[in-house]
């Protein structure tokens, strides 16, 4: 190889590649292609599993709605309508999949603080955790959608089956509830942890 074929083949190796987007993975599965949905599990694996988990507060429930969820998206093989996103319709099929699970009275400590106990940032996930287990659901489920998946407040209304007006409402108490609670303080946790 000459120095000036080494330089060509060395700037091609440099350029960006480009993935494909969630929209363009989905559109290639729904015409029939499974590489294409195994690349959006891939993709959304760990954080749809965090936020089932943070919604649930059990990890066998987080599991089981995020294999539900996806289970649900292999069946329809459609173009997605009524969301911004992908990602959001996502994220919106999983919120009404664990809908029964994200009741108040079905939270589980148990699993998380096990799990915060044995995590190298106890202190950051108990902080979050705490926070996050004082609050309804119906303010869970939107504080989680908007601040943790990023989705817009009219694809996080859908998600959770509410008007706009109450997404926000939802959103205002969460933030309030965040911002007068000291989460370490009810944990029993110091600030040096």
């Amino acid at each position: 190889m000459t120095p000036d074929q080494q330089d060509v083949s060395d700037s091609r190796s440099h350029q960006p590649s480009l993935s494909p987007t969630d929209e363009e993975l989905w559109s290639a599965f729904a015409s029939g292609s499974d590489a294409a949905l195994d690349a959006l599990i891939e993709r959304y694996r760990a954080p749809l599993y965090w936020y089932l988990l943070l919604s649930t507060g059990k990890q066998d429930a987080a599991a089981r709605h995020s294999r539900d969820a996806w289970a649900l998206l292999a069946a329809y093989r459609q173009p997605f309508e009524g969301f911004a996103s992908f990602k959001s319709w996502l994220y919106g099929v999983a919120t009404q999949s664990a809908v029964p699970a994200t009741h108040s009275e079905a939270f589980g400590f148990g699993d998380l603080l096990d799990d915060l106990k044995r995590a190298p940032q106890t202190s950051r996930r108990g902080q979050i955790f705490f926070a996050i287990a004082d609050m309804a659901r119906a303010e869970r489920q939107p504080f989680l959608l908007a601040t943790l998946v990023g989705l817009p407040v009219p694809d996080v209304a859908k998600a959770c089956n509410f008007t706009v007006e109450r997404t926000w409402r939802c959103l205002e108490k969460a933030y309030a509830r965040l911002a007068r609670s000291d989460p370490f303080e009810r944990a029993g946790v110091s600030d040096g942890l």
